[in-house]
């Protein structure tokens, strides 16, 4: 977890069941921002398996739902999705809270951010595999001066020791 400014977020899952991959959250010139660099093909199973990783440069990703809520009590503050087809995206290129892209509505229009912890959830398909993608993260904001800042934004957790020792011991009998 990296954290600044003396806020600290608990149990921070940046990855979910049923997400396959990070949203990153960056400032870009004051405002908070949300993009992709990569996901997996996610596949409900109870055994441990190799989940092949896919670059969102390298494919045709595009984000048709954008969910942002508060984590307390899950209130939402902002949702928007694709009239149609939705947004293509590539790596560099970030969705702003608050600017709903062209060709989206919003269900539920922006509500000012506080000083408090979100989760943005994406959503999308990747349209040359035909992969569904629910990226999801959580992050925090603390009020600096006059503006809200991104205080911490908690890293994917690193699996259990229980879970290393299992994934181990099915590499060791089945390979990668």
């Amino acid at each position: 977890m990296i954290c600044l400014g003396g806020l600290v977020v608990t149990n921070a899952n940046a990855i979910s069941q049923g997400t396959n991959g990070d949203v990153i959250v960056e400032e870009r010139d004051g405002n908070i921002c949300f993009r992709i660099e990569s996901y997996t093909e996610w596949k409900p199973s109870m055994f441990p398996r190799r989940l092949k990783r896919f670059d969102v440069d390298a494919g045709n990703v595009v984000i048709r739902e954008i969910y942002v809520f508060q984590r307390s009590g899950s209130t939402r503050s902002w949702v928007a999705v694709a009239k149609q087809q939705g947004v293509a995206v590539k790596s560099r290129d970030a969705l702003c809270y608050g600017a709903t892209p062209t060709g989206f509505v919003d269900e539920m229009r922006p509500l000012p951010l506080q000083p408090t912890e979100y989760t943005v959830d994406l959503g999308g398909i990747d349209i040359e595999t035909d992969i569904k993608i629910s990226v999801m993260r959580n992050f925090c904001l603390v009020q600096d001066q006059e503006q809200l800042r991104l205080a911490c934004v908690p890293q994917p957790d690193t699996p259990s020791p229980a879970m290393q020792w299992l994934r181990s011991k099915w590499k060791a009998l089945f390979g990668d």
